[in-house]
């Protein structure tokens, strides 16, 4: 069996095992006592400026370079950290949406793959899809693990019941052999 993880590629599309792994981990895996669970990547930021009326949350900032910063005064007191140059900017933290799974494994897939492309830390949130019907319909027919046709043209993705029902050319399949020799002519 193809993991659906590992093996899924960007230019290609899921096939028969993939999509049979998907619907298995959909079916066993822990929902966190969620009904139509949805796990979605969050990017927690900083949004500096605010009143101090409204949060406790602060960090010094050089005001020569404000890319130098200190998350605490370390011991010294706010009339200290002045003096020295450093403005008290106060802030409150929100957790922006970057994207969801339907599967937790995906969720950690993601996040560990890809959090060194985001400046602040990645968490996952499970929410439940209740009352999108369209969401709710996808998941339920992605875990029944139908999914037809399998194979696609590679060059105007028709689809292709299976590979050796079109043509095939360097282990690749197409619908006919003209978008063979049009997908070999754009290189």
């Amino acid at each position: 069996m193809r993991e659906f993880l590992t093996s899924y590629r960007k230019d290609r599309r899921m096939n028969k095992e993939q999509l049979a792994d998907l619907a298995n981990e959909l079916k066993t895996q822990d929902n966190l006592y969620t009904a139509d669970p949805i796990f979605i990547i969050l990017e927690t930021k900083k949004i500096f400026g605010m009143d101090p009326e409204y949060t406790d949350d602060f960090e010094w900032f050089d005001e020569d370079d404000p890319d130098f910063y200190f998350e605490s005064a370390d011991g010294r007191s706010d009339d200290e950290m002045i003096e020295a140059g450093f403005i008290k900017t106060y802030y409150i933290e929100h957790d922006d949406f970057v994207c969801a799974h339907f599967t937790r494994k995906a969720a950690d897939h993601y996040r560990e793959n890809n959090s060194h492309r985001h400046r602040n830390p990645l968490k996952i949130y499970v929410d439940s899809m209740y009352r999108c019907r369209e969401m709710i319909e996808i998941r339920e027919h992605l875990m029944k693990g139908e999914c037809e046709p399998d194979y696609y043209c590679m060059f105007c993705e028709k689809p292709i019941k299976e590979k050796e029902e079109g043509y095939v050319r360097n282990n690749l399949g197409f619908c006919s052999e003209e978008c063979a020799d049009e997908y070999d002519a754009r290189g």
